[in-house]
């Protein structure tokens, strides 16, 4: 099968230097995190830290911010993001105050303030623990146009896929993006881009079921093309990644525990490293992570326990 040599991957990890300073060796920040779900954007930005990034930003709602911080004093967080509730919240606040806020002026407040980092940033993760608050989706599709016009490397997975999958435009032709869907994701947005094809999902399905992978990676490559050679990269029993001009795939063996969390690794992995290359790399890490993590806690495993072995999965492999 189409794999990609570690010595590729390798000879693309910068070494270490007792000459850097502070983010020499990249600064990463994470689009994620709201009041119902703060793990996501914490697992995706320890996970970038552990792989050697220097700093990690997380750019989350204001409720969630507590939560996040009390996870790591390694991670910066920003509760800046802000859902229809705590627009709503702001706008009471600026009445007593005397102050005549609009929603449209918050919003614009929060994107001039987080895209006013971009310049300073070597790659964003978008989605994990972001939700579907229609307040944050806008202010993030904004966030999205301005990497994209400023050239900033994206990982886009989780409810950064939901917005995607809703408008697709956004990361069009868009070379500097990897897109991480899971089946159901990859199911949607197939459905959205050939609805002349559209598939309903069958939950009889045995998952057990051998597909055919050749048609499988055909269709990760028709996907890549008509999003205009973005990299898309399935995870599956076989993590299947393409970006319309080459297509690769990654089956070594994890384990047969599956977490929550898990795909917010991936996504750390490859926010430091952004290509179809570093896509195969995260793959190999996350797996490697899943199969040390399972040899010890066995079906007591979470994704917790996956993230303690990060540096020893990257060092399996390149170092």
């Amino acid at each position: 099968m189409s794999t990609i040599p570690i010595e590729i991957i390798s000879s693309l990890i910068p070494s270490l230097s007792e000459t850097f300073h502070k983010g020499s060796m990249g600064r990463i920040a994470v689009i994620g995190g709201s009041t119902l779900y703060t793990g996501g954007p914490y697992f995706a930005g320890i996970t970038a830290l552990k792989i050697g990034a220097d700093l990690v930003h997380i750019f989350c709602t204001k409720n969630a911010g507590t939560a996040i911080k009390s996870y790591s004093p390694d991670l910066i967080v920003h509760p800046i993001l802000m859902s229809e509730e705590e627009i709503k919240n702001e706008i009471a606040k600026s009445k007593l105050r005397n102050e005549e806020e609009t929603a449209e002026g918050i919003e614009k407040k929060i994107v001039e303030n987080i895209t006013s980092w971009l310049d300073k940033l070597g790659g964003l993760i978008i989605g994990p623990g972001l939700g579907r608050d229609p307040k944050v989706i806008n202010q993030v599709e904004k966030i999205i146009l301005s990497a994209k016009e400023k050239k900033v490397p994206m990982v886009i997975d989780a409810d950064g896929l939901f917005i995607i999958t809703q408008n697709k435009e956004l990361i069009k032709g868009n070379e500097n993006v990897i897109i991480t869907p899971n089946k159901m994701e990859f199911w949607r947005l197939q459905n959205s881009l050939f609805p002349e094809e559209k598939q309903e999902p069958n939950p009889k399905e045995n998952p057990k079921k051998v597909f055919d992978l050749q048609k499988e990676m055909e269709n990760v490559k028709k996907m890549s093309e008509k999003l205009g050679n973005v990299t898309v990269l399935k995870k599956g029993f076989n993590d299947i990644i393409s970006n319309g001009k080459n297509t690769r795939i990654c089956n070594f063996l994890g384990s047969s525990r599956r977490v929550s969390g898990q795909g917010d690794i991936l996504s750390g992995a490859i926010g430091k490293l952004n290509s179809i290359v570093a896509g195969y790399a995260g793959c190999l890490i996350t797996r490697k992570c899943n199969s040390l993590a399972f040899s010890k806690k066995k079906r007591s495993m979470t994704t917790s326990d996956m993230i303690s072995e990060v540096g020893i999965a990257f060092e399996s492999f390149f170092d």
